[in-house]
């Protein structure tokens, strides 16, 4: 039986808050892994000015303090250096290939890798799964690495750098400047688009990383490196898709136990989403589930590539803030009020209140400087003549007071302004209170002279302050993210019945049934502790009759079949029955309703069920979902027949504890009408969460199951019981 790992729950690490200083915590020698080889070998290294190889070769002999080898059939000398004829006419002990030659010549190289046990390859070359030639191809090159144990970054990329070796085993042009920030991209383009931008914002990286095609290492593997990587603290990722999403997501959690990982994604649009045959399928496009599964590995997703940098920026070099009050220092009272707008409304902050001792204090100090009519609620405003003495009086009140968390310095520039010297005591104020702070000095190259500084003194700067709040905002989030969560505690639920569970699958299995009958889904439910109505199924009206009489009336009875999705709106379903008498002319009229607008459905017969006391109860959706990237999916919102009008619905990964599936039920708007609302008694949210965790046990021990819906699952003060589900299996016509 397969069944689906659980994830490792994103625990609260330990991380010193002083600020970071520009010496390395541990530099870690060269190992021989891709990261970090000893000796590498370009093969296709040229000296032609254009090509990747002559680019590759330079960077390396440029940077890299081991090896440097050559392969180009022409032999001769390349920049120096001894050209070899081919890969088996190396001396042994080269840990890394970095291939340019066509893709064609691709697999023969690294046959001779192999022979000369070279362990690992970056494949610049293009012309594999970009073409419909190239799959067949790629899938060779695949399969001949794995049986050889080779490791294999590419092809179709830009290489890979890691600044704290000197590798630049790449064909960029633009310089990686050594810092704190590792950068994973599927795009070498986007790559090369945020070198650019760090080098202009002052910020380096640890290790650059263009993945290409991924043919062989995913994200993932290069996180599980990263995870011990002592220089790296942030890492930062531009990916169009997760080949091994479990795996990713079991690694980004780890990693962000320690460091934050953040996440940009293209092609978001779910356009070509499968149609899906149950409102659980229905609302789960491949964004949905992309997003959830983010969320529950504690990534922090961006909207584009300056979010990225703003938000790689803050982390790289300011400590994390103990809590999310926020104090502003500006000479600008407009920009003072956009910025709290933002930082409030959009980005989660709060306005600091400060110690009205301090602002006493502070309101006398400024006086003394010429600023009588400063504004000392927060925005702390020194007004537009301000010089350095004004902020650096704001900024210590404001840095000195318990009550502020984080410190954001707007500064227009005007004629008064010692933008260089506020900028200097920015840095000097910024370590000797090891809180983190951003600035936005806003008058455009008059200002480039201060932002210079602020950079060399690990000040993140933003163009606008409402970058920087964001940018802040999103550090409040993941320290808080450190401190709340812990570990959960393992499931503590009646074990289920899996051998009855399988017998029902593979009874369908058998028939060869896409989708389980009415009955089978309840046999389902009650095999997993589920709690449901009494079900029986009725294949003629005087059966009707007697089983209805056994369940008790009144019972509702409802079509049987595959076909029917939404029985009610084909007069599928009929409530409240109460009698023998009844119970026969439902049957009869809910065979010809369907008859009449479905005549080609496939019927099983007719559903009989236990009339649930609606009392005082609310209707939720519990679902399951099977996502080709992330696996099994758990899905709960407000349920009935409204499920896909109000999409107030949650998803994460399965399965999940009680407490987690708790934590989804919270976010939800409809949270409120559990807990009570306008006088109703508060449901019983905890049997849900329990309910909705052995649903997630089901389908992560049943990955078979495609899609489920138990809709409505009716939860009241006396508990929880499911009235009806519909089960799709996986990979069947």
């Amino acid at each position: 039986m397969n069944t689906i790992r659980p994830l490792t729950a994103f625990t609260a690490p330990t991380r010193s808050s002083a600020p970071p200083t520009d010496k390395p915590d541990q530099f870690v020698p060269s190992d021989g892994s891709l990261l970090r080889p000893r000796s590498v070998v370009v093969v296709g290294g040229t000296d032609k000015p254009g090509k990747p190889g002559c680019t590759i070769t330079r960077n390396l002999l440029a940077s890299f303090p081991g090896e440097t080898y050559v392969v180009n059939k022409r032999g001769g000398e390349i920049f120096g250096k001894q050209a070899y004829g081919s890969v088996s006419d190396l001396p042994s002990g080269v840990d890394m290939a970095v291939v340019t030659v066509p893709a064609e010549q691709v697999e023969g190289v690294l046959k001779e890798c192999a022979e000369r046990k070279i362990g690992s390859a970056v494949i610049i070359s293009a012309g594999f799964d970009e073409t419909a030639e190239g799959k067949g191809r790629a899938a060779e090159v695949k399969q001949f690495a794995h049986d050889h144990g080779m490791r294999l970054m590419g092809p179709n990329c830009l290489g890979v750098i890691n600044t704290q070796v000197g590798l630049n085993a790449s064909f960029a042009i633009t310089p990686a400047n050594p810092g704190n920030v590792a950068l994973l991209a599927q795009s070498g383009g986007v790559l090369i688009s945020l070198m650019g931008v760090a080098e202009e914002k002052g910020f380096g990286f640890s290790t650059l990383a263009s993945l290409g095609n991924k043919m062989d290492l995913q994200e993932s593997d290069l996180l599980k490196e990263l995870q011990n990587d002592h220089q790296t603290r942030v890492v930062a990722i531009y990916t169009e898709g997760l080949h091994d999403g479990r795996e990713f997501v079991e690694q980004a959690m780890k990693t962000a136990e320690k460091m934050p990982v953040l996440l940009l994604k293209g092609g978001k649009s779910s356009s070509g989403a499968q149609a899906a045959s149950s409102h659980t399928g229905s609302l789960a496009g491949s964004t949905t589930v992309f997003n959830a599964a983010m969320k529950q590995a504690g990534v922090i997703q961006v909207q584009d590539e300056e979010e990225l940098a703003d938000l790689a920026m803050a982390f790289a070099d300011q400590p994390l803030p103990e809590g999310r009050k926020l104090a502003v220092v500006t000479n600008g009272g407009g920009p003072g009020i956009i910025v709290t707008d933002n930082a409030t409304e959009k980005f989660g902050l709060e306005m600091a209140t400060l110690d009205p001792a301090r602002v006493a204090a502070l309101d006398a100090r400024l006086d003394e400087l010429g600023a009588p009519h400063a504004g000392m609620n927060n925005p702390i405003d020194v007004v537009g003549d301000a010089k350095e003495d004004r902020y650096r009086a704001a900024m210590t009140a404001a840095l000195e007071d318990p009550g502020v968390d984080l410190a954001l310095v707007v500064l227009v520039a005007a004629g008064p302004a010692e933008m260089e010297k506020t900028a200097q005591t920015l840095g000097e104020l910024s370590r000797q209170y090891g809180k983190p702070v951003a600035a936005s000095f806003m008058g455009g190259k008059m200002t480039a002279e201060a932002q210079k500084i602020l950079r060399q003194n690990k000040i993140p700067t933003y163009s606008v302050p409402s970058r920087a709040a964001r940018a802040l905002g999103a550090m409040a989030d993941y320290a808080e993210a450190r401190r709340t969560s812990h570990a959960e505690a393992a499931c503590a639920l009646p074990a289920p019945d899996k051998a009855a569970a399988q017998a029902v699958l593979d009874r369908a299995a058998k028939a060869g049934r896409t989708m389980l009958s009415a009955q089978d889904c309840f046999d389902l439910l009650a095999a997993y502790h589920i709690p449901a109505v009494g079900s029986r199924l009725a294949q003629s009206p005087d059966q009707a009759v007697e089983l209805a009489s056994s369940l008790g009336f009144p019972v509702v009875m409802k079509i049987a079949s595959e076909d029917v999705v939404h029985k009610k709106d084909v007069g599928g379903v009929v409530l409240n029955i109460k009698t023998p008498d009844e119970a026969r002319a439902a049957y009869e009229q809910i065979l010809g309703n369907v008859q009449q607008h479905k005549p080609d459905a496939r019927i099983d017969g007719i559903q009989i069920l236990q009339m649930a006391d609606t009392k005082g109860t609310k209707e939720i959706i519990a679902g399951l979902k099977y996502d080709e990237t992330f696996g099994p999916t758990l899905m709960t919102g407000l349920g009935g027949i409204y499920v896909e009008v109000f999409k107030d619905v949650k998803f994460a990964l399965a399965p999940v504890t009680p407490e987690k599936a708790h934590g989804m039920l919270s976010e939800l708007q409809a949270y409120k009408l559990l807990q009570g609302a306008r006088g109703d008694r508060p449901s019983d949210v905890e049997g849900l969460s329990q309910v909705l965790s052995r649903v997630s046990q089901l389908g992560a021990d049943f990955p078979q199951i495609g899609e489920l819906d138990i809709n409505p699952l009716l939860v009241s003060e006396r508990g929880v019981v499911a009235v009806d589900a519909r089960v799709s299996l996986r990979g069947r016509s």
